[in-house]
């Protein structure tokens, strides 16, 4: 009877010396990020990620996406906001290549996720893997990143404003919106990792900017010279020349003259398909014969019947004014 009241007692001081605390089997103490949470690496400090499988490399991977998710959603939203800003043809392109580029520089920047911790349910036969990223160290790389591009814009716009040529006054105005949208992605990595969710002020506004671009491109005046052959070609030039945002002059004294032509070649039969080779050229000069640039492109379409050959031809170089036009005239700047 002693015996077994002492064997109680002593039950009773082990309980009491352990605080209520429960030890969870094979060491899972102190892999308290199972449940969501670490005292060791907490959100303050790290941006976590957790994942599972039953690969030991498969569960890495998986918890490396899932630190990568919270980046891909704040380049994702700041590519939509980039589209309030454009919404032409030209202007998808744009969007597109910025998020390109914000996506590689943020990729760069989740290669500093570390695989902290990792475990093994034997139970289950699944891995577990822990996957960190330090805040305070990525926010000095996106804040040094920012620091470089606003440096850059302010050259563009110093640039921008130095110069009269209508033509490089809009390609520095056009390369400073462009920074600065890439810019304001990186923002929004920053506002992920940055605790206070403030990040670093933007020194210009990115719609002001925009307006600026516009009403620029809205001054300069271009007369279109364009054959009447094909049919319909001129009204093509002149319709993707006024998408553009420049102002087109008809009959005064333009800031440039935009020279385009189109040449198609018969249809030619070839295994049951008509094919059409054509070249469309495109030429911006002066009022006083100085030329800015010029550019070609080869036309090639098909069909099974020679009307609609014809105007898959017609179709195709539509699309290439349509997408191109705007981007081959600023870059005749240099």
């Amino acid at each position: 009877m002693r015996q077994k009241l002492f064997l109680i007692m002593m039950g009773m001081v082990l309980i009491a010396g352990c605080g209520g605390k429960v030890v969870k089997p094979d060491g899972l103490a102190e892999k308290d990020w199972l449940d969501g949470t670490s005292k060791r690496y907490s959100n303050l400090q790290y941006v976590v990620g957790t994942g599972q499988s039953y690969g030991l490399d498969s569960a890495k991977d998986r918890a490396r996406a899932d630190v990568a998710k919270v980046f891909e959603v704040a380049v994702e939203e700041q590519s939509r906001d980039n589209m309030e800003f454009l919404s032409d043809a030209s202007g998808d392109n744009l969007v597109q290549r910025i998020t390109r580029d914000t996506t590689l520089k943020t990729s760069k920047i989740l290669r500093g996720v570390e695989i902290a911790d990792t475990w093994h349910d034997k139970k289950q036969g699944q891995y577990h893997a822990l996957a960190v990223l330090h805040r305070g160290r990525t926010a000095r790389t996106l804040r040094q990143e920012i620091a470089q591009l606003d440096q850059a814009t302010n050259i563009h716009i110093n640039k921008a404003k130095s110069t009269n040529d209508k033509l490089i006054k809009l390609t520095h105005g056009q390369a400073a919106f462009t920074i600065q949208m890439e810019r304001a992605g990186l923002q929004r990595t920053l506002q992920v990792v940055d605790n206070s969710g403030n990040g670093v002020r933007p020194r210009w506004n990115l719609a002001q900017l925009s307006t600026d671009f516009r009403q620029q491109m809205e001054r300069v005046k271009i007369e279109a010279v364009v054959a009447e052959q094909p049919v319909g070609f001129k009204q093509m030039v002149t319709g993707a020349l006024g998408a553009t945002g420049f102002q087109v002059q008809s009959g005064q004294t333009p800031d440039f003259i935009l020279t385009t032509s189109l040449e198609l070649g018969s249809p030619t039969l070839r295994e049951g398909w008509y094919w059409i080779d054509g070249r469309m050229e495109l030429l911006l000069s002066t009022p006083d014969g100085r030329v800015r640039g010029s550019k070609r492109w080869s036309i090639k379409a098909s069909a099974t019947q020679k009307s609609a050959a014809s105007k898959r031809a017609m179709d195709k170089a539509g699309s290439i004014l349509k997408s191109e036009l705007k981007g081959t005239i600023l870059g005749f700047a240099e």
